[in-house]
């Protein structure tokens, strides 16, 4: 994979406007081997818990060191050449591959040369995030609504607040409403007011990038629950 010259020369850098356009065409120009790595590698670390790179926000000199830097290039290219970009298509090669379909079981002698499991003979011990355990949940319970598309749902109550952010009451909300088991991803989420069943799963702050999910164990979640 080849990179891309970061500094355009533009005619006018003043103009806000081929500044925002000149940056568009270099991160989605077919040559530019950062945006394509990093697209697979993303993919890689939200299918196995890790990426090939540590660091899915940064791929360069600063980020972390890559267990198999020939595999991110071959998907890259695939990605880009063969897959044409489609996502699904990435998704389908990594979760057939016989990478993706080995067993978790600890072996001690694999474990003595590769500990952290950096050259992926198992596949790891992954936690569901919180998205997925409340439709995990809901779906236990026989209540998901597996309906696609419409309009975001509004989990709480919602009365003016003390400023422009509104007061919003999570407790308030009526569980029993048709549109309550709708999956997690059409959840109306406000970026400074967290939901406390989701917060206590470690939902991530939507104020902050958020690359790696983070995950705690903690009385709370079991209270939680």
């Amino acid at each position: 994979m080849t990179y891309l010259p970061a500094r355009f020369g533009l005619p006018n850098p003043a103009d806000e406007r081929t500044r925002r356009a000149a940056l568009a065409d270099w991160l989605a120009n077919p040559g530019n081997g950062l945006t394509w790595r990093s697209i697979v590698n993303r993919v890689w670390h939200y299918h196995f818990g890790r990426g090939l790179c540590d660091t899915p926000s940064d791929l360069g000199t600063m980020g972390g060191v890559l267990s198999h830097p020939e595999l991110i290039d071959w998907l890259a290219v695939w990605f880009r050449d063969d897959a044409r970009g489609s996502l699904k298509e990435l998704h389908r090669l990594i979760v057939t591959s016989a990478t993706y379909r080995q067993t978790s079981q600890h072996r001690d002698e694999a474990a003595r040369l590769d500990g952290d499991n950096r050259w992926w003979w198992r596949q790891n011990r992954n936690r569901l995030d919180a998205d997925a355990f409340r439709d995990f949940t809901l779906a236990a319970a026989g209540a998901l609504d597996l309906k696609m598309g419409g309009p975001a749902i509004q989990y709480f109550r919602k009365s003016a607040g003390p400023q422009l952010t509104p007061a919003l009451d999570y407790g308030a909300d009526d569980w029993s409403q048709p549109e309550s088991g709708r999956r997690s991803v059409y959840r109306y989420v406000w970026r400074a007011i967290a939901d406390p069943f989701m917060e206590a799963l470690d939902f991530p702050d939507l104020g902050l990038p958020a690359p790696v999910r983070g995950f705690s164990v903690s009385s709370l979640q079991a209270l939680t629950l």
